[in-house]
């Protein structure tokens, strides 16, 4: 009680209730997002984290989000006394960071090669046409021994993964999950110790001040 769940929309999403599976892309698999509001909602004793310890606060934020963002990569992390094994906090976001970044370099050599056909290909029903049909199965003929219907369902997979309905999960998900870029900042310039490493250059350089 007290939570309600409002499905969001998604680029293409429509596709989906269309006969045949080529315009979709990607037909076996999606994902969906929904904005989640919580309204006087009971939270059992038994799941309640923290009770007032707000000195701990930061560093529960810390530790979450350090775990949420080493997921997304490598499992960076290290062993404590207790027997615990935690993330490394400055590695999980310097690594998540860089998530933000690489996949959107990869849709965008997908792009480049896929051409401009990714955003002007006619719909599935078009080819179907008894007039519009033939033509396109005569002018977007390629590679011999690659058909025209193999060749749209690639470039519907690249436009489905890079600007459709898995785009959400792909590219918005790799920018704003587990936070978006700036808090990566934020907790990276924190942690960084700028001055020791400072000092370890001039060490190197042989800079004597």
């Amino acid at each position: 009680p007290g939570l309600t769940y409002i499905y969001g929309r998604q680029s293409c999403d429509l596709r989906a209730m269309e006969p045949g599976d080529i315009d979709q892309g990607n037909a076996k698999f999606g994902g969906q997002e929904t904005l989640t509001c919580f309204e006087d909602v009971y939270v059992p004793p038994e799941y309640v984290f923290m009770d007032g310890e707000v000195d701990f606060t930061q560093t529960l934020v810390e530790r979450f989000t350090a775990y949420h963002r080493r997921s997304y990569v490598c499992k960076a992390g290290l062993g404590t006394p207790s027997g615990n094994f935690l993330p490394d906090v400055m590695m999980a976001n310097i690594c998540k960071h860089n998530v933000t970044k690489l996949p959107y370099e990869i849709a965008r050599l997908a792009q480049d090669l896929a051409g401009g056909i990714i955003v002007t290909l006619p719909a599935d029903k078009e080819f179907r046409n008894d007039v519009a049909g033939p033509l396109l199965e005569k002018y977007l003929k390629g590679k011999k021994g690659v058909t025209v219907e193999n060749r749209r369902r690639i470039l519907r997979l690249i436009e489905n993964m890079t600007m459709g309905r898995n785009a959400v999960g792909y590219l918005s998900e790799s920018l704003h999950g587990a936070g978006s870029p700036q808090a990566q900042r934020v907790l990276i310039q924190r942690l960084f110790d700028l001055e020791t490493k400072k000092r370890l250059a001039k060490n190197l350089a042989g800079i004597v001040e």
